[in-house]
């Protein structure tokens, strides 16, 4: 059996850190558990790990390319490591972070709760923006599908306070709601 070539792989308290470089993506690393690292290795079909980046303002994902009899196609590993999710959330944000205990069921509302601050944002705070009309900062989110409005502030200081500390408060829902779904 042909054994698949690794550039570099270091094995650290039960995960594997993957070398997956590419001229376009340098010093790019995949996180996986080792056993997920061994069950891929171990598996002729499955060719090398390498990233994949769907468009220029996506973070880049890990994936590989199945080759059976049939037909080639492209796997996330993500994908590989959760067959039973429908759709999944990296907590953490890193789409290179493949270890199980950082993926889980991402409903449509556990993702948007997790998504950083959009590209359009002007405040430089995710959830803070400039109310012109009022001339104040305003401060809203979007939890498990639906809009909350904070409140109207003077500085935007006080604007980030608030959202941070309505943010903490609606984490605890919105993370429940995930362990239910999982």
């Amino acid at each position: 059996m042909k054994q698949k070539q690794v550039l570099s792989a270091v094995i650290c308290r039960g995960y594997v850190e993957l070398d997956i470089s590419t001229k376009k993506h340098p010093n790019t690393k995949m996180i996986c558990d080792f056993a997920d690292f061994e069950r891929w290795r171990l598996e002729p079909t499955y060719g090398r790990i390498f990233v994949f980046q769907c468009c220029e303002h996506t973070y880049p994902y890990a994936s590989f390319v199945v080759n059976s009899d049939e037909k080639r196609r492209k796997v996330l590993f993500h994908r590989f490591v959760r067959p039973d999710i429908k759709i999944i959330d990296h907590k953490n944000r890193i789409g290179l972070d493949n270890r199980r205990s950082n993926l889980r069921n991402g409903s449509g509302c556990v993702n948007e709760w997790n998504q950083g601050k959009s590209t359009r944002n002007t405040s430089g705070q995710k959830g803070v923006c400039w109310y012109e009309s009022r001339k104040k900062w305003c401060a809203r989110m979007s939890v498990l599908g639906r809009k909350k409005h904070v409140g109207y502030f003077d500085t935007f200081a006080e604007a980030v306070t608030a959202y941070k500390k309505a943010h903490a408060r609606f984490d605890r829902i919105v993370n429940r709601v995930a362990e239910r779904a999982a």
